[in-house]
């Protein structure tokens, strides 16, 4: 399977059921039917937090924050241990702004 990363439109359509929701289900499906969890940025985590803090409220959107957990994703910071291995696969680049908020999480 190939490794995906999602982006924080992505996650909110799923979670909204918006127009990527039935797309972002097959991902999430295959994820976990392969074990290989998909992908997300720390910056994009919090974007979806804020997006729905403002759309839901704080509490809602820790709620659907923890949910999310019960997915087949991972975070940056899970993989940035492994950053040589992660180059050396070239299946995607990780952003110099990513890898600052990733030093900034991190720290």
């Amino acid at each position: 399977m190939k490794q995906f990363v999602l982006d924080a439109h992505a996650l909110l359509d799923f979670l909204e059921n918006g127009p990527a929701a039935e797309k972002v289900g097959r991902l999430l499906k295959d994820a976990a039917a392969h074990q290989q969890p998909l992908l997300v940025s720390v910056v994009n985590w919090g974007e979806v937090f804020y997006l729905s803090w403002q759309r839901v409220g704080e509490d809602r959107a820790g709620r659907r924050l923890r949910n999310c957990l019960a997915f087949p994703l991972a975070s940056f910071r899970s993989i940035f241990r492994n950053r040589s291995k992660l180059e050396k696969s070239k299946r995607f680049t990780i952003s110099l702004m990513s890898i600052a908020w990733l030093q900034l999480w991190l720290c």
